[in-house]
């Protein structure tokens, strides 16, 4: 017990206060810029499935049915590790939202999906009785209604944000996670390795 109690006087004095809530700062920051990324390509992604718009709408279901499969991890480290095979080197910071964010559409695209189709058909043949276009009707009519709806489970999918950004701290963001980790101490970051064939 009284090892638990040292434990807990530890962590809140010293620089460790002010090393959590730098740590709680950047999750959330990374969790806001991910739902945003989240919420644009999961919205289109449901438009086209919803509506079945030519090869787009096959597409966003191809995309969500592999991204689905896909480990959280994985993603993570194919964007920061296999990008800069391709040219394209992306620091931690966007290299996890931009995972995170493409993670989250697939289910988003399904959160969307769920709010369109509870919208009653009438509603667009009436919007297009009016005079409006489809894609009038979708953006002034449809999904107002459809977002009431899925406003619930979208705050479901923030929070499973929140918890697959500790992910990154493992892959794209771990120098901060080192640097939380050695307070307080003398102690320099890992070096990294790099194994090769022999010549």
């Amino acid at each position: 017990m009284n090892e638990l109690l040292t434990g807990f006087q530890t962590i809140f004095s010293g620089e460790y206060p002010r090393l959590l809530w730098q740590g709680l700062g950047l999750t959330l920051a990374v969790s806001l810029c991910a739902l945003i990324v989240s919420v644009v390509i999961g919205t289109l992604l449901g438009i086209v499935r919803v509506f079945r718009v030519p090869v787009l709408g096959a597409l966003g279901n191809a995309y969500v049915e592999v991204v689905r499969g896909i480990p959280l991890i994985v993603l993570l480290s194919v964007i920061y590790f296999g990008l800069p095979a391709l040219g394209l080197t992306l620091e931690g910071f966007p290299a996890a939202v931009i995972a995170l964010g493409l993670y989250s559409a697939a289910y988003t695209s399904e959160i969307v999906r769920g709010g369109l189709t509870s919208v009653p058909v009438g509603q667009v043949e009436a919007a297009r009785s009016l005079g409006l276009t489809r894609p009038q009707a979708i953006r002034y009519v449809i999904l107002p209604q459809a977002w009431r709806v899925a406003l619930p489970a979208l705050g479901n999918e923030f929070v499973s944000l929140i918890l697959g950004s500790s992910l990154a701290s493992a892959v794209t963001l771990s120098q901060s996670r080192w640097a939380i980790a050695s307070a307080g101490t003398s102690q320099e970051p890992p070096t990294q390795i790099t194994c090769g064939k022999a010549r």
